[in-house]
């Protein structure tokens, strides 16, 4: 294929905007893309930017400088625009999150919890909270209360194996434990997560964040 040919399935497969260097290897990796030019990111931005000047383009503009998108051609690619912009508000979210200062990340992990529905949230002291960054209430239809310890991890890398055992130790009795984070979990975490024997931890992606809970029936 021709670079916007193979640009145009590349952007169809990913559904949401992508720098023109992102395209560019993604082709050459599926190897569609026939080139023998010694520059072909740069062959790609061009010939991408200059077709979107065209009224009958097939490609935008995406938010970000660099990056492209399909365009809208009719009611069947509409969702498909709405899943890019939601990928791009994610990636957003994701940079800004990783960027704020611990202190504040903890405080929007307390707001996070407070609309969720958990009561007597408080974040805990900076230094000796046993690695526990918020505690509160959870009132499960008014039958029972719930306490609830959280670790906030504002990581880039994956949240290890050894978090998920430091989150058991410092649980209190009958507490259960949550673990948010903007990036995820290694596979290792999770097995010990699920390991027979021990206070299963259940998870699910929240608000951009990603959240792993853990119960301590001791």
């Amino acid at each position: 294929m021709q670079f916007k040919d193979a640009a145009f399935e590349i952007l169809k497969k990913a559904g949401e905007p992508l720098h023109y260097n992102e395209i560019t290897e993604r082709a050459q990796v599926a190897e569609i893309l026939t080139t023998s030019g010694q520059t072909p990111h740069a062959t790609m931005g061009a010939l991408l930017y200059t077709d979107t000047l065209k009224e009958n383009s097939r490609f935008r503009r995406g938010g970000e400088k660099g990056t492209f998108i399909l365009r809208a051609v009719g009611s069947g690619d509409i969702e498909q625009q709405i899943n890019g912009i939601n990928a791009q508000l994610k990636k957003t979210l994701r940079k800004r999150l990783l960027e704020m200062d611990p202190r504040k990340f903890e405080k929007l992990i307390q707001l996070l919890l407070d609309e969720m529905g958990l009561e007597e949230t408080s974040t805990t002291s900076y230094a000796g909270d046993g690695g526990i960054d918020v505690r509160g209430v959870l009132n499960a239809e008014n039958l029972s209360k719930i306490n609830v310890a959280v670790q906030a991890k504002r990581w880039k890398g994956n949240v290890s194996t050894k978090v998920v055992r430091e989150l058991r130790g410092s649980l209190r009795i009958n507490e259960n434990g949550i673990v948010v984070t903007p990036s995820g979990f290694t596979a290792s975490a999770k097995a010990e997560a699920d390991e027979a024997g021990k206070g299963r931890i259940i998870g699910k992606r929240k608000r951009g964040l990603r959240v792993r809970r853990s119960s301590d029936y001791n």
